[in-house]
């Protein structure tokens, strides 16, 4: 048993480490929210009131500690918790950003910048994202960022998972660093993907791409050079027109790439 706030919706037991709900109390004194912590009871208390406590099945993500790298599972109603490691604080608040936006930030949840957002912060992490208006600043996203935006991103891209939508028309003016890429829209930009790109039956790149695997469904087009493997090199020598390692199959490509064609490592 633990005493928390009146006003919280969501804690950390100080025994196990797992998230529950916090429960209401009814006028007889009874708990009549959930207290069931989302993998089991951290104590013999906790079993006891698990026997004739309202049970709710409570969600769970994977998050990890911006300071030690820690992984963890929470409950998806969580809006911020501490690292069973290292006791750092994690926010997972979604952010939605609606004007100029320029502080730090980073959350574990979600990241919407509007059509009239203006995300100008140096840094900011995040979850996942969504960008329709303009990114100046650095933009790490650990899962998927999906891009809706016509027009030029002069910010720092760097995601596990970016989407280009079918209505979006961008200009990167700094290397996109990506795991995964799909494009169903128009992109120009230089592309550095530790996995694969991959180019649907609307979609448009133009630009440097360097990655393990590539493909462009039928429709699709490509234009610019392409750079199967990971070559030891830093982004400026692979796009500022430095030649690559010898091992890896380097390919200047003329206009359109042949549809249904797919490289791999």
């Amino acid at each position: 048993m633990q005493v928390e706030s009146v006003y919280a919706q969501t804690t950390l037991c100080r025994n196990c480490g797992e998230h529950f709900s916090v429960g209401q109390t009814s006028s007889s004194g009874k708990p009549t929210g959930t207290a069931d912590p989302s993998r089991g009871f951290g104590s013999m208390m906790w079993a006891t009131l698990g026997r004739w406590l309202p049970k709710v099945r409570i969600g769970e993500r994977n998050i990890r500690c911006y300071q030690c790298g820690h992984g963890q599972r929470v409950s998806t109603s969580a809006k911020s918790t501490m690292c069973a490691k290292c006791n750092s604080y994690i926010e997972m608040q979604d952010y939605r950003i609606t004007g100029a936006f320029s502080r730090l930030l980073r959350t574990q949840g979600r990241v919407v910048v509007t059509a009239k957002g203006d995300l100008a912060s140096t840094k900011v992490y995040c979850s996942s994202a969504l960008i329709e208006g303009s990114v100046r600043g650095q933009l790490c996203c650990s899962g998927t960022l999906d891009i809706r935006r016509k027009g030029k991103i002069n910010g720092a891209i760097e995601a596990d998972h970016v989407v280009i939508g079918r209505k979006a028309d961008v200009d990167f003016a700094r290397p996109l660093h990506v795991g995964q890429l799909e494009i169903a829209g128009r992109l120009r930009g230089d592309i550095l993907a530790a996995g694969g790109v991959k180019i649907s039956s609307k979609g448009n790149l133009t630009g440097t791409v360097v990655a393990r695997s590539f493909s462009v469904d039928k429709g699709g087009e490509f234009h610019g050079q392409l750079t199967i493997g990971m070559p030891d090199m830093s982004a400026a020598e692979l796009f500022g027109g430095d030649p690559g390692s010898k091992e890896h199959s380097q390919l200047d490509l003329e206009l359109p790439l042949h549809p249904a064609s797919e490289t791999g490592a």
